[in-house]
């Protein structure tokens, strides 16, 4: 207590600190010379004047008890109020968010029925157009889950920063955005026949046949590592 007192007087201005070091002790004065008053009976029929002396004494103190105690308690309660909205709009984007990861809950199922029916040595040429039919389908609500993810990112985490506060997930804040890309990018190069779009990550050459049951795989990794840590705190 006393050093967090120690803080706030060292934070002070020295215009404050001046005020508050003069006025209490101009306002000792100001009592010593009311009671001294009242007993040489200096203010009988003086009302005014005794009302002035009052009001000016009483001015001494009330001053330096705004500029250190009040000014402080506003402080505080602007933090706090800043702090609240912080997390409202963090909650708000947050909860956008995992909305549309849910959404890609049909995606992922598809890739599941997709994967289980088209191994790695299957010939059938019909997997890649059906492939690229499921990133058509749901192209939007890849869209629409790196839009909320961006909303996350670049307002709500940073309003956090700036109230004081930090977001945090169940990994890296990075490494959960890099997967939400990768899930886009992988969408993209599908449904836009961009194979040049394929993420890095994914270890396939573009320039080379698709290799449709690792593409899947990774696309459908992203999507699951997403609604599985889709959990954040502040």
């Amino acid at each position: 207590m006393l050093q967090h007192a120690r803080n706030a007087w060292n934070e002070t201005p020295q215009l404050t600190k001046t005020l508050c070091e003069i006025m209490p002790a101009v306002g000792c004065c100001l009592v010593a010379l009311g009671v001294t008053g009242d007993q040489r009976e200096w203010w009988d029929g003086r009302a005014f004047l005794t009302n002035l002396l009052t009001s000016f004494t009483g001015l001494m103190f009330a001053v330096p008890f705004a500029l250190l105690v009040l000014s402080r308690l506003g402080e505080a309660h602007s933090e706090l109020a800043d702090q609240r909205a912080a997390r409202r709009i963090a909650r708000d984007a947050i909860s956008r968010l995992t909305l549309a990861i849910d959404r890609t809950q049909i995606l992922r199922e598809e890739l599941d029925e997709f994967i289980g029916r088209f191994p790695h040595s299957s010939r059938d040429e019909d997997s890649f157009p059906r492939l690229r039919d499921m990133a058509v389908r749901h192209k939007q609500e890849i869209d629409d889950l790196y839009e909320k993810w961006i909303v996350v990112r670049d307002v709500a985490a940073l309003r956090l920063i700036e109230s004081g506060l930090s977001l945090q997930g169940t990994v890296s804040i990075g490494d959960f955005g890099k997967r939400i890309s990768d899930a886009q990018s992988a969408s993209d190069a599908l449904a836009l026949d961009a194979r040049r779009l394929i993420p890095d990550s994914y270890g396939i050459d573009p320039s080379v046949n698709l290799d449709r049951e690792n593409f899947a795989r990774r696309w459908q990794a992203d999507l699951k590592y997403l609604a599985f840590h889709s959990q954040f705190s502040y």
